[in-house]
């Protein structure tokens, strides 16, 4: 959170993105898509140089790749009978609503919600309250945004979950937040501590209203 503060303040308040799609290197925050089932150590799980090395933050953590990856994290890619040699090198993921740089991202919300493209738009929930990285579930973490999908907010019974948080820390995981500090949040539902990648239907599921809550936020305030 350092570095990406750091790099922030050297690019005239503007944010990192959170996904950084074909063509765009040189803008996100880290490149690179996880898969839980590729073993190959020229794979994006194991290849720092086409994945960390080449997000804008790479050089303002020192070029450490242990800041990408809890140490919780122990799983590793299988393929069949074959196992990775290890865990991979990323285990965070960003939240979608930081760095928002999709033209059309009506499919998770929609432009009733705030897109934090620049430190001074984070107005509310504000940078106490508003999470910037995760620990993504390992089966559920694949390129560098954590979709919180907004689009049935505030339904509970017709939440979704398109992308999972961890539960490595006794059904916890770790969060970042915009204003530099950071901690363990506990998850409440059993479906999302699971070492199965949760449904993405998770209706009534209150660590989904959590998320809600500290991700993004509506125009109206509402």
């Amino acid at each position: 959170m350092i570095g990406w503060r750091i790099y922030i303040d050297d690019s005239n308040d503007q944010l990192p993105w959170a996904y950084g799609p074909p063509g765009s290197v040189g803008k996100a925050w880290c490149e690179g898509i996880l898969d839980p089932t590729s073993t190959s150590l020229a794979s994006d799980n194991y290849n720092t140089n086409n994945t960390l090395a080449l997000g804008v933050v790479w050089k303002y953590v020192g070029k450490n790749v242990n800041v990408y990856r809890c140490p919780a994290d122990k799983f590793v890619p299988r393929s069949g009978a074959q196992r990775g040699p290890g865990p991979r090198i990323r285990s965070i993921s960003m939240n979608a609503w930081c760095g928002m740089n999709q033209g059309d991202y009506t499919w998770f919300g929609g432009p009733d919600f705030r897109k934090f493209t620049k430190m001074s738009d984070m107005l509310t929930p504000g940078p106490s309250l508003t999470w910037v990285t995760v620990d993504e579930h390992p089966r559920s973490i694949n390129d560098g945004f954590f979709c919180v999908d907004m689009n049935f907010y505030p339904n509970l019974a017709t939440a979704q979950l398109p992308d999972a948080p961890a539960s490595y820390h006794n059904g916890a995981c770790g969060f970042s937040f915009a204003d530099g500090h950071a901690e363990i949040h506990s998850w409440k539902d059993s479906r999302t501590k699971t070492d199965a990648q949760p449904a993405a239907a998770q209706p009534n599921n209150r660590d989904v209203l959590w998320l809600w809550q500290h991700s993004t936020a509506r125009f109206d305030g509402k």
